[in-house]
């Protein structure tokens, strides 16, 4: 088995030796590191060459001629790479000295079956000096393999914690131009993090490792803002009261616009993937992802009115008509405390609007 070590580095010059070194200790290394550098303007290109000239591995650089952005640069770089699986690597983290050796370890364990395609695990976040702080992210409980369709619709895990089969490679390229904006951030394309989550989970099962294998480093010049969000949203994990707060966050019609909007963009890849070679042997699962794409983008369609209308009667039945659909149970997988958490900010915004419950909100975080 080979693995692939796929980097995208972009003025990366303050912490990327750390990292780099932090791949040379790892106690199986990469068969490969591919770095996609997109138009640095400091010293990243130089740092880099000076770390192949003495690597313990082959180290492949390759220079944009035009900026892409970091989720395109990142997609680039994964389609140069040559291993069975292949690592995503931000930067400015740190990888553990035994995570190659785990998620090795439990791809062998799990080598009787081709359902798993993608393997994620826990990191601590950290400030820029390393200092762990007590949030994990992502927080994951026990080691598991989950169905990909058990697991919620839009429900992701950041790129850095990512190891993902090789032959997911070309349904990633087929699809990625027509992947549409970023549900969260619709100046962007849809991240590379999510749209590899979404296409994994479509064609096959997802393999969990709760072990912390990376300083999550947070620096406050990250290309991403955690959860797309920014960091509260992560501490919302540590604390009761800031976890029900986080959930019941009130967002606008255009966030569920948004969302309908991008499953149909991956309804349209699934159906589009299904009839080409590349997508062949997934074809059964790729159609049937198809449909529940774009039953998704129906039903948050629907949602979209409980939170736009401003009579109170014509809110209430659109809330109707969303738990007729039966989308609250249907698209959050296993985990039904998250479709229950929907279901209760809807019916709360249904009865008394939007603008009240956000008020409500707000008025309770003040005191």
């Amino acid at each position: 088995m080979k693995i692939s070590v796929a980097m995208a580095t972009y003025n990366g010059e303050r912490f990327l030796r750390e990292q780099l070194n932090s791949l040379a200790a790892q106690a199986r290394l990469p068969d490969e590191l591919i770095v996609v550098d997109d138009c640095s303007a400091d010293r990243t290109l130089e740092i880099v060459a000076e770390f192949a000239r003495t690597a313990p591995f082959p180290v492949t650089c390759q220079r944009n001629s035009e900026n892409l952005g970091w989720s395109e640069n990142f997609l680039k770089a994964i389609s140069l790479c040559n291993g069975d699986w292949i690592a995503l690597c931000d930067q400015d983290d740190v990888w553990i000295s035994t995570k190659l050796s785990m998620v090795e370890r439990q791809i062998d364990a799990e080598s009787s079956s081709s359902e798993v395609v993608l393997w994620v695990h826990s990191a601590r976040v950290t400030d820029a000096s390393l200092r762990p702080s007590k949030v994990r992210y992502p927080d994951i409980h026990r080691r598991r393999v989950v169905g990909g369709r058990r697991l919620p619709i839009w429900s992701f895990y950041p790129g850095f914690a990512l190891v993902l089969r090789a032959d997911l490679v070309p349904l990633l390229c087929d699809g990625a131009p027509e992947r549409g904006a970023d549900p969260s951030v619709p100046s962007i394309p849809m991240a590379h993090d999510r749209y590899i989550c979404e296409v994994a989970k479509s064609v096959g099962a997802v393999g969990m490792l709760p072990d912390i294998l990376a300083a999550y480093r947070r620096h406050g010049t990250n290309a991403t803002t955690t959860f797309r969000g920014g960091n509260a949203q992560i501490h919302a994990s540590v604390g009761f009261i800031p976890l029900v707060k986080h959930s019941l966050r009130v967002g606008e019609a255009g966030f569920y616009i948004r969302h309908s909007q991008s499953a149909r963009c991956l309804s349209s890849i699934c159906g589009h993937l299904a009839h080409t070679d590349k997508g062949a042997k997934w074809r059964e699962r790729l159609l049937s992802a198809q449909a529940e794409y774009s039953a998704y983008a129906d039903w948050t369609a629907t949602r979209s009115h409980i939170y736009r209308e401003t009579s109170a009667s014509v809110r209430q039945k659109f809330l109707f008509r969303a738990i007729h659909e039966y989308g609250y149970f249907r698209f959050y997988g296993a985990s039904w405390l998250r479709g229950a958490r929907a279901l209760a900010k809807d019916c709360l915004v249904a009865m008394l609007g939007s603008h009240r419950v956000g008020g409500l909100k707000a008025g309770q975080s003040r005191r």
